[in-house]
């Protein structure tokens, strides 16, 4: 649930206009034929398909009760990617041409997205929004930033009043504070309360880096009676350079690691870069959502990618938090993206790339 802050004061006697500003602005059925793949709008709280707004419907006492509808066409892509290939054969024996353009192969991918919209109906959400006209608050449930960004501008286009999103900045500004504190707010800056993956391997490669004097440091042991050395060491050119040693519990000297070897380190490379393979996997399938045009590589080379058959995701914090995704589309499935907006990365997928001569499979 995220909470919002009503910016300015509703009108004294806000029934009809509002109603009449909530039809205007009633949710609108997707064309199949047409350009747009998402739809969103106002409906009656709990009904999804009941537009006929009525002053019961949408008034209980103090508060204002509304639905947020959205609608949105999803076309599997193994769906188009199976029709695809037949539709490009048929093309290439009508023209007799070895190869189809980027172009020719949109216009046929276009024209299988809208055959298969007329087939498949839209998904629809609809998510609750209470208004509280006394307190001017308004609840929404639901905390993705796209719908909360949709939602707030129908929000201001029906009501002329902008929102305020209810976070510890706005409370201190709320709380009557002392002008010599408020100046202070000017300074806050957010912190993040929990260490995620990406913050570990930023650690580990500042303690990879060499120290920013140039020296390098010694390693303490673990006993009180540990201390360090210094010796000067003549190098190959008869200069001397000082090397830091400790001495450990049993009285022995050892060297500490000097910045070349720590960056060498292969086990430090891994586990500093870990991150990088799950946010390509994020990255394939971010992309197969928002875009139906072929990678191109060097030359005229273009590549389809998508994920199949399995795709697993963890939770970077606790590793026994996993999901595992099998079928023809598993990126298309339902729980894999309640795994991704419950804080989960994909972590093993199986890649399909594919060109004009042949296909490709990998397993990350």
């Amino acid at each position: 649930m995220t909470r919002f802050f009503v910016r300015g004061e509703p009108p004294s006697d806000l029934r009809k206009p509002f109603l009449a500003a909530i039809r205007l602005r009633a949710f609108q059925p997707l064309d199949p034929d047409g350009e747009a793949n998402e739809a969103s709008g106002w409906c009656v709280m709990d009904r999804p398909f009941d537009l006929d707004f009525e002053p019961d419907k949408v008034f209980e006492d103090r508060f204002l009760l509304l639905g947020f509808r959205i609608d949105r066409f999803r076309v599997p892509p193994a769906m188009v990617r199976a029709q695809m290939a037949d539709e490009e054969a048929r093309a290439l024996h009508r023209t007799g041409k070895n190869r189809l353009s980027r172009n020719e192969r949109l216009e046929i991918r276009d024209k299988i997205v809208r055959r298969l919209r007329r087939k498949l109906a839209p998904s629809t959400r609809a998510i609750d929004v209470v208004w509280d006209l006394d307190g001017g608050t308004v609840l929404f449930f639901s905390h993705s930033k796209r719908v909360l960004a949709d939602f707030c501008a129908l929000f201001e286009r029906t009501f002329r009043l902008a929102l305020d999103e209810d976070s510890p900045y706005r409370a201190a500004l709320r709380a009557n504070l002392p002008r010599a504190l408020l100046r202070e707010l000017d300074h806050v800056e957010p912190m993040a309360l929990r260490r995620t993956a990406s913050s570990k391997a930023k650690r580990l490669a500042a303690s990879a880096a060499p120290p920013a004097n140039g020296s390098s440091r010694a390693t303490l042991g673990a006993s009180d009676t540990s201390r360090r050395t210094t010796p000067m060491a003549s190098d190959a050119n008869g200069s001397q350079r000082a090397t830091s040693t400790a001495s450990d519990a049993n009285g022995s000297r050892r060297a500490a690691p000097s910045a070349n070897d720590a960056e060498d380190d292969p086990l430090r490379r891994i586990e500093t870069t870990r991150f990088l393979g799950s946010e390509f996997l994020l990255w394939i399938w971010l992309r197969g959502e928002l875009s139906t045009a072929s990678i191109r590589l060097d030359g005229d080379t273009e590549l389809d990618v998508w994920l199949d058959r399995q795709l697993t995701l963890e939770s970077p914090i606790d590793k026994n938090e996993r999901v595992t995704v099998r079928g023809m589309a598993p990126a298309d499935a339902e729980e894999a993206r309640e795994a991704v907006r419950a804080g989960k990365l994909p972590v093993v997928a199986r890649i399909v790339l594919r060109n004009v001569e042949r296909d490709f499979v990998a397993g990350l």
